[in-house]
């Protein structure tokens, strides 16, 4: 059971309870809609709700529902409950709490982390005219790394050792509680080649296109071909990002052979295409013309043993990546040892608390 048992003469009153439309109950325990937040990449709809537990102080949740019928449900259902919610135990996941059908609505409860997405904190970075400081940059990269070790090294059956890919590390699915706390959430689209799983789940476009590996992106790509290694270039392209306020595929050397490219297919056809598919080509453009030069570029100013961490993130060929997320969050903490006083959680609330004083006294 989650949430802070307390005794009944302290709780609340009034108790939130009935603030919202009820979507279901399990046992004892109700979930509540407080509001829509947002629709996910699968046409599921994202609400903000309450879970209330008797003796249990009421928290908020996050519930995706997705409404139209699984292909095999009862197999996604077993892989899935085994999976997040028990196994995949990590104080930077975020926490699957629930899972359950009801009318061919399938609702999966994940913890809500008060606070602001790293997205947030690049924008008001961005308005502000300067990053944040490189501590803090290997204070998330390192906890995401983490993370991601865990995910990448489940396993349910030996026959089966690639684990779990997550498909899309960006800002906004990397959140930062009030307490400084790094979690990475939208663990629910996770991918793996266990046959169990739904065969269409490693399919499909990538969420963030400026955050993809290069590899996702190509024409050659095969689903069943999901590596770890994409989780782990894109967690650097976020790394970059956080430390010079530059995206990688947006440097100045990539644009203008992407410009070149984009014009030479505009003159081979007829029609001028809609514009989601001209920013899909312009991703694959990218990713095919993507070299180690634009790598060089993008990361000018970092400090040199960082760099070199990046160095090796960000290559165009898998092979010649990280291995392992764990080696990765190893090296970023000993990258963030170099620094001279300790950063931690409460250093990471007090320069994030700083950017805010900053804001608002501009």
């Amino acid at each position: 059971m989650s949430g802070f048992k307390i005794p009944s003469w302290l709780l609340p009153d009034p108790d939130p309870r009935g603030s919202g439309p009820l979507l279901f109950s399990v046992g004892h325990t109700d979930y509540e809609r407080i509001r829509f937040l947002s629709e996910g990449p699968d046409g599921e709809q994202v609400l903000l709700g309450w879970r209330h537990s008797p003796g249990y102080l009421s928290e908020r949740v996050v519930i995706r529902c997705l409404t139209h019928p699984h292909p095999r449900p009862e197999a996604w259902r077993r892989v899935v409950e085994s999976a997040l919610p028990v196994r995949l135990a990590h104080p930077s996941l975020a926490r699957v709490i629930e899972m359950q059908r009801r009318r061919h609505v399938h609702y999966t409860v994940v913890e809500y982390v008060e606070g602001c997405s790293v997205a947030d904190v690049l924008r008001d970075a961005a308005r502000r005219g300067r990053p944040l400081s490189e501590a803090f940059a290997l204070y998330v990269g390192a906890q995401v790394a983490g993370a991601l070790h865990q995910a990448h090294a489940f396993t349910l059956h030996p026959l089966y050792p690639e684990g779990l890919v997550h498909r899309d590390v960006s800002p906004a699915h990397i959140r930062l509680g009030r307490d400084g706390r790094v979690v990475l959430t939208h663990l629910e689209p996770v991918w793996s080649c266990l046959p169990e799983r739904d065969p269409t789940a490693g399919g499909g476009p990538p969420g963030g296109l400026d955050y993809t590996a290069p590899e996702r992106l190509l024409p050659e790509f095969k689903p069943w071909r999901q590596s770890s290694r994409a989780d782990l270039f894109s967690l650097g392209v976020v790394l970059l990002e956080l430390l010079t306020g530059r995206r990688l595929y947006a440097v100045p050397t990539l644009e203008r052979r992407v410009d070149y490219g984009r014009r030479l297919l505009e003159s081979l056809r007829e029609e001028r295409p809609p514009e989601a598919l001209r920013a899909v080509e312009d991703a694959v453009l990218r990713a095919e013309l993507l070299m180690p030069r634009d790598v060089e570029e993008a990361t000018q100013g970092v400090s040199e043993p960082v760099r070199q961490v990046l160095r090796a993130l960000l290559r165009g060929d898998p092979s010649e990546r990280h291995d392992s997320a764990g080696r990765l969050e190893a090296e970023l903490r000993a990258c963030l040892k170099r620094h001279r006083r300790w950063y931690g959680a409460r250093s990471a609330r007090r320069e994030l608390a700083l950017l805010q004083k900053e804001l608002a006294a501009s």
